[in-house]
């Protein structure tokens, strides 16, 4: 994660983490990791199957609470061209 704006080592191993979750255990057709500079998070984006819209996730730890403001937030500032993130699935 070189140059990747995480701020620490633990953030940098929990979205590579999730990111080989993504590729060598579900999966996930081009994934990719990106990071918000807004947000100063990485997040990851992949399709979950070949033939499926690509989908954002967010590499939270799963003790980490999130509330409705910030869902709304991380809508309103991750974006990439090709994926619509103005809605939940």
């Amino acid at each position: 994660m070189i140059d990747s704006g995480l701020e620490s080592k633990q953030e940098a191993t929990q979205c590579y983490t999730v990111y080989l979750d993504l590729c060598e255990v579900r999966g996930w057709w081009y994934v990719q990791i990106h990071y918000c500079k807004k947000l100063e998070m990485a997040f990851i984006s992949g399709h979950p199957t070949r033939h499926e819209p690509r989908e954002i996730v967010l590499p939270l730890q799963s003790c980490q609470t999130v509330s409705l403001e910030m869902i709304q937030t991380y809508q309103q500032n991750i974006k990439i061209d090709d994926c619509n993130t103005n809605r939940l699935a």
